[in-house]
């Protein structure tokens, strides 16, 4: 039985909503991130008034305290907030019945907030001692430091999960006090992170509510589910008076609306996410009011306040709940933490049996979400992917890629156990894996526990993302060396590795059940992560370490994918000689026989005499890389990447030797192939730099209305796409030179000035005085100059020109009499080639 929403049909509420909702969409930028937060605070506090006006309905007074709550903290000064939230509070004990209608829910909300504090210190002092592992170790020592990492993770997390199981008790027992005696026998489970004992001090409260067996038959049913429901209603209110709820997680229709295109535009980036309830989107509702909203694709409800027999129906149901998760998956792994234990462990048990009984075990169930998670979460694709990622998302590439897998063999293997800890200790006892994987699964874990626990002890939040909110220049992404700084970086290459070969091996294996799990490593898997870690000077060091210690022999296959990764990161460190002498070696290697592989150093040859101006024979290379890459197979799309990357290389050795008509021709096969491909991250970049070089031939051409409506298109992608900023100043810089040789003055100064405002983020914080507001410019562009190796040089010259021809500005730094128009375009061609592969 679940309670029906009441959905008020007043038609002055629904319009003041909106209303309201409209102009909070103007207070916000186009990021859905607010600009004032007073007055986003008046707004959240109206809206407040409204949603309480929906009473009795649970999740509208929910709403209201949210919104109260958000005002409060955006605008402490205001105290008529603080009333309305005092007189909510003391509706809902009306509205429940309790039986302490003097309870104060906001004084029992401030000793939580003191004891989640007191987590956090001490969480963040026990971190802090843990020590990174140096490289220069040997292997015997790092063993030895990496099971006392182990150890101490472990420690951390079990003193977490501990005192965060208190908290929630401490909360229940409140709610005890303030409802009155229970009707029944009950228990408040934990699930998820709890479960698993790898929550955070800043984790959100996964939770259902067990009745004993029997009072679904008793006559007085329906006030037992009042009392259990308005226990819930003043559990979910003490958290939100935590302040640390965010407004999305509140699912507002006019805020936050998943099921509506465009419907989700809210962004909370002021309120700080901590502990919570698990929230009330549709893919949500991990808390015992469940599922209370009926969406359009999924009109069903369900509640997770229920009899033991009704909670072990969901063990077997596919149908109850598809809100993006299996609620059968999530209720296998659960923790007691408040009321009668023993119901719990009756619960437990008959969980454990289902498990343990072959013919209830769905073990296709299983398999299908194991094999969406490898697809979801894949080590490497989430890797690549933040090639040109501004951020990090730490949960979900580091910590999901193995702690998700981990689970599912428990599953598999019918293991009780719900830790990541203790399921690996199992597989070891049943032999599923062997002592040396035990360990490097343990590290593993031990390594994202530490990285996700640092993270958000760092940013007080449980936020996910490391990295900033834009990029300069691709291959000047710093995000990894934000997370490696928290871990170290031999541990968090080593977790990659293990992860990887984790994922491989269930893929080879994910339809086995109790098989032995066997890992396989392989060298160059270390130079792969260390590759799309980009951590080039340590493969460079690998490499040329190991050539001391061991003497040449023939190429095997480990070798050759090895050496591909050093010539790339020799390449990538501007050591393009000793990229070629390598690639020369591969190309010359009798055993090489393999197509792909041939076409492989073909391309990167192609890159190097790119790279080095020898554009002639980058030309010879790309044309015999070509005709291998067609005679290729492989998958369309891989082919169509490899086309398009080579495609672009011969415009770019085109427009270098000055044939621009043949530039424009290969730049449009690049991108014509590109559209071909159905998933690539890097796909919008390159489409932007395609788009880009047309329009700087179009440019050199003289055809500036071509140029310019191409490099506008350009601009759009890096836009819609939110590419990096250098990629967007470039569209800005080639469309002044455009605007300029128009002898459109006004407009090329206009984006020439908008991209100097752009880059110089980047370069300085000096503030600008605005009585010289053009002479700090052409000072800070001298420092750009120094910063970037003079790739903006032309900037000085167009922006003190176009001054001295708009106004009477005698700049020192105008240009001397004479066409240099030659000159600034070699210095356009030489910035244009260092930017363009060197990403």
């Amino acid at each position: 039985m679940v309670e029906e929403p009441f959905q008020s049909k007043d038609p002055d509420l629904i319009r003041a909503e909106d209303k309201l909702a409209k102009k909070l969409h103007k207070n916000c930028n186009p990021a859905g991130k607010e600009l004032n937060l007073k007055k986003s605070a008046k707004i959240f506090y109206k809206m407040g008034l409204l949603y309480k006006k929906r009473s009795p309905d649970k999740i509208s007074l929910l709403r209201s305290a949210a919104l109260f709550n958000a005002a409060i903290l955006r605008n402490p000064e205001k105290h008529y907030d603080k009333h309305d939230l005092k007189h909510l509070c003391q509706k809902v004990l009306k509205l429940a019945k309790a039986q302490n209608l003097d309870a104060n829910l906001q004084q029992i909300s401030n000793e939580i907030a003191e004891l989640a504090q007191q987590m956090r210190v001490e969480t963040r002092s026990q971190l802090s001692e843990l020590k990174n592992i140096p490289y220069d170790v040997t292997e015997e020592e790092c063993k030895e430091i990496e099971r006392k990492k182990i150890t101490d993770v472990k420690r951390i997390q079990d003193m977490v999960s501990n005192k965060y199981t208190e908290l929630m008790k401490h909360i229940s027992v409140k709610c005890l006090e303030v409802m009155g005696p229970s009707p029944c026998q009950f228990a408040v489970v934990g699930m998820g992170s709890l479960a698993r004992r790898e929550i955070t001090p800043y984790s959100d409260f996964e939770h259902i509510m067990l009745l004993e067996e029997g009072v679904q038959y008793k006559s007085n049913y329906g006030d037992v589910l009042h009392y259990f429901r308005w226990f819930s209603v003043l559990f979910q209110i003490i958290i939100i008076n935590l302040k640390e709820t965010i407004i999305p997680s509140m699912a507002i229709p006019t805020l936050n609306d998943v099921t509506k295109e465009n419907g989700d535009w809210f962004f909370d980036a002021f309120t700080p996410r901590g502990i919570s309830f698990d929230g009330l989107m549709p893919y949500a509702c991990k808390f015992p009011l469940g599922r209370s909203e009926k969406t359009k694709n999924k009109p069903w409800t369900n509640e997770l306040i229920q009899p033991v027999s009704r909670m072990l129906k969901y063990l077997d149901s596919d149908e109850d709940l598809k809100n993006g998760y299996h609620i059968g998956d999530i209720v296998t792994r659960t923790c007691f933490v408040f009321g009668n234990l023993k119901l719990y462990q009756q619960f437990a048990g008959k969980v454990s049996e289902k498990l343990h009984d072959s013919n209830a075990f769905n073990h296709t169930l299983l398999i299908k979400q194991l094999n969406e998670d490898l697809k979801k979460f894949d080590a490497f694709d989430s890797l690549y992917g933040l090639f040109v990622a501004s951020k990090f998302n730490v949960k979900r590439v580091l910590y999901r890629s193995t702690s998700l897998f981990i689970a599912a063999l428990g599953r598999i293997h019918k293991i009780d156990e719900t830790s990541s800890f203790a399921i690996i200790k199992k597989l070891n006892d049943l032999k599923i894996i062997d002592d040396k994987t035990a360990h490097m699964f343990s590290y593993a874990t031990a390594v994202s526990c530490q990285v996700r626990l640092s993270v958000y002890m760092k940013q007080n939040s449980q936020d996910d993302y490391v990295g900033e909110e834009e990029l300069y220049l691709v291959f000047q992404n710093n995000i990894y060396n934000e997370v490696i700084s928290t871990a170290g970086e031999k541990s968090v290459v080593d977790y990659f590795i293990i992860a990887y070969n984790l994922q491989n091996a269930i893929r080879s294996m994910n339809w086995l059940r109790n098989e032995p799990l066997r890992i396989i490593f392989r060298p160059s898997t270390k130079f792969l992560m260390l590759h799309l870690l980009r951590l080039f000077d340590r493969i460079i060091t690998e490499w040329e370490g190991s050539l001391k210690k061991k003497a040449f022999h023939p190429l095997d296959e480990e070798d050759l994918y090895i050496r591909y990764y050093v010539a790339n990161a020799y390449c990538e460190k501007r050591k393009y000689y000793k990229s070629l002498l390598m690639l020369d070696a591969l190309e010359k290697e009798e055993k090489v026989c393999d197509l792909s592989i041939f076409a492989e150093i073909k391309t990167d040859k192609t890159w190097c005499m790119l790279s080095v101006g020898r554009f002639q024979e980058a030309l010879l290379y790309a044309q015999e890389s070509k005709e291998k890459i067609l005679a290729l197979n492989i998958p369309q799309s891989a082919k169509y990447y490899r086309l398009s990357r080579l495609c672009h290389m011969r415009g770019t050795c085109k427009t270098m030797l000055l044939q621009f008509d043949e530039g424009i021709s290969e730049f449009e096969e690049s991108e014509k192939h590109l559209n071909d491909i159905d998933e690539w991250p890097r796909k919008s970049l390159r489409r932007a730099h395609c788009f880009r070089n047309i329009a700087f031939c179009h440019y050199r051409l003289s055809d500036y209305d071509k140029a310019l409506l191409t490099i506008h298109i350009s601009l759009e992608i890096c836009e819609k796409q939110r590419l990096p900023v250098h990629d967007k100043c470039e569209c800005y810089h080639l469309i002044g030179l455009s605007y300029y040789e128009q002898a459109n003055y006004k407009k090329a100064l206009t984006y020439f000035e908008i991209e100097l405002t752009k880059r110089l983020p980047f370069v300085t914080e000096e503030t600008q005085d605005s009585d010289e507001y053009i002479r700090r410019q052409v000072a800070l562009i001298k420092e750009l100059q120094k910063v970037y190796f003079n790739w903006s040089f032309p900037l000085i010259n167009f922006l003190a020109s176009l001054k001295y021809c708009m106004v009477d500005f005698n700049c020192p730094t105008s240009p001397s009499s004479g066409d240099c128009t030659d000159y600034q375009n070699w210095c356009f061609y030489l910035r244009y080639n260092v930017f363009q592969w060197q990403e």
